[in-house]
């Protein structure tokens, strides 16, 4: 008689009754109804019971290495965490550096101007796209910014015209204010 330790207790034979081709199946077919006696089925319940008991065993094992292994994970633990405060330190040395290193370089004499951030919230848009109202700059004044942000053109101040000299006020000959009035 071969043994199935992993199979479920057979209950009487059932299986083999119906006809199906079991284990104990012949070349001529299904054998005939076979019952089993007391000393195979303690022996099937000794080897379930010994395949439970290795299962426990083995369940114990692993926790036993995971135990023990508790202070080689501590140990891990401990190094991230200070390797991570080393970077964290480093990241704050570095800051200003890294700081200098995100504002432009100054290319001119004078300061970039700062475009006028404008957004439309939700509430106040329209109900049609028709009715929303253009940008109050222009697209090549924003194009411009653009540009000077990205240090492509140096920073420009308006240049005003004014006057060397001031106007002098003189009067023509013939010509007198009175006529001035008249006209």
């Amino acid at each position: 008689v071969t043994m199935w330790p992993t199979m479920a207790s057979d209950e009487e034979g059932e299986g083999e009754a119906d006809g199906e081709d079991g284990p104990g199946a012949g070349a001529r077919g299904p054998t005939a109804n076979k019952r089993k006696t007391r000393t195979e089925r303690n022996r099937q319940e000794r080897a379930r019971e010994r395949v439970h008991e290795e299962a426990k065993r083995r369940e114990a094992r692993a926790l036993d290495r995971q135990l023990s292994r508790v202070q080689a994970i501590s140990r891990e633990l401990d190094k991230e965490t200070r390797a991570k405060e080393r970077q964290r330190a480093e990241a704050e040395r570095s800051a200003p550096e890294a700081k200098r290193l995100r504002v432009p370089k100054r290319l001119g004499p004078h300061r970039r101007r700062e475009a006028p951030w404008s957004a439309v919230l939700s509430d106040e848009l329209p109900s049609a796209l028709r009715q929303v109202r253009a940008p109050s700059t222009s697209l090549l004044t924003e194009r411009y910014l653009s540009t000077q942000r990205r240090n492509l053109v140096e920073p420009r101040a308006v240049v005003r015209k004014r006057r060397r000299y001031e106007l002098r006020e003189y009067t023509v000959k013939g010509f007198k204010e009175e006529d001035w009035q008249k006209l």
